[in-house]
C-alpha cells in the first residue's frame, strides 16, 4: 500500500475563513432582523456546515423562519464573496507546497463551501494548476458529515481509500473522512500543513502498516 492521493478540505485547512463565514452569516441574519449567532456557537455547532444546514439548525434551535432561508442564503453568499476578495491573501508557502506535492501525488479539494467560494480561494492561493480535481457542496447530494464528497474524489482520482490521505479540521469533516475509509490527518492549525509534517505523517503510516502485516 502506497499513498497516491491527497484530499484537502478548504476552510480551516488551507484558508482561515471561520471569521469570514461567521461575519457573513451574521450580516445576512441581521438584514432580515433575525437573531445573530455567537462566535462560540459558530465554532462549536455550525463550523464546516453548508449555509442551508446552518439555517435548518437555527430554525430548530431559535425558531428562524423558513420563509427567510432563501433571502439569508443569497445575502450570505454575497457577503462571503465580498469578504473573501477583501481579506484572503496569496500564501506563497501553500503554492510552493502544492507545487512539490503535485509531483508525487494526485491532489483533490473537497469543501462544504459553494463552488463560487471554492474558485475564489483556489485563485487567490494560486494553486489551480496543481489540483487534479475539486468539488464543492453543489457537486454532491449529501454534504459532510456524509462521506459522499470524499467518495466522489476517490472515483475521480481512480484511487482506493487506503491509497488516499484526507486533511480535515472540523468535526463534521473528520466524520466524513473517517466514514470514507481513507487515512486521516487531523489539522489543528493552518501551520500543520507543511511538507515536512505531511511527509513524516505518510512515513509513519507506511511504518505502522509494515509492522501490522
Amino acid at each position: 500500500m502506497k499513498i497516491k492521493g491527497l484530499i484537502f478540505d478548504l476552510d480551516g485547512v488551507l484558508v482561515d475563513t471561520k471569521k469570514i463565514h461567521f461575519d457573513a452569516l451574521n450580516s445576512a441574519l441581521k438584514s432580515t432582523n433575525s437573531e445573530e449567532i455567537t462566535f462560540k456557537d459558530h465554532v462549536n455547532i455550525y463550523d464546516g456546515l453548508p449555509t442551508l444546514e446552518k439555517l435548518r439548525i437555527l430554525n430548530k434551535k431559535k425558531g428562524l423562519n423558513k420563509k427567510l432561508f432563501s433571502k439569508i442564503q443569497k445575502k450570505k453568499q454575497i457577503e462571503t464573496q465580498k469578504l473573501l476578495n477583501k481579506n484572503l491573501k496569496y500564501n506563497p508557502k501553500i503554492s510552493k507546497l502544492f507545487s512539490r506535492l503535485s509531483k508525487n501525488y494526485k491532489i483533490c479539494i473537497a469543501t462544504n463551501a459553494i463552488n463560487k467560494t471554492l474558485k475564489v480561494c483556489l485563485k487567490k492561493l494560486k494553486i489551480e494548476k496543481y489540483i487534479f480535481s475539486s468539488f464543492s457542496n453543489q457537486d454532491v447530494t449529501n454534504n459532510k458529515p456524509h462521506p459522499e464528497i470524499y467518495l466522489k474524489c476517490l472515483i475521480d482520482m481512480g484511487l482506493k481509500p487506503n491509497e488516499t490521505l484526507i486533511f480535515e479540521d472540523s468535526s463534521h469533516g473528520v466524520m466524513a473522512a473517517q466514514d470514507s475509509g481513507c487515512h486521516l490527518f487531523t489539522v489543528k492549525n493552518l501551520s500543520d500543513i507543511s511538507y515536512s509534517s505531511i511527509s513524516n505523517f505518510i512515513k509513519n503510516l507506511m511504518k505502522d502498516k509494515k509492522q501490522s502485516n
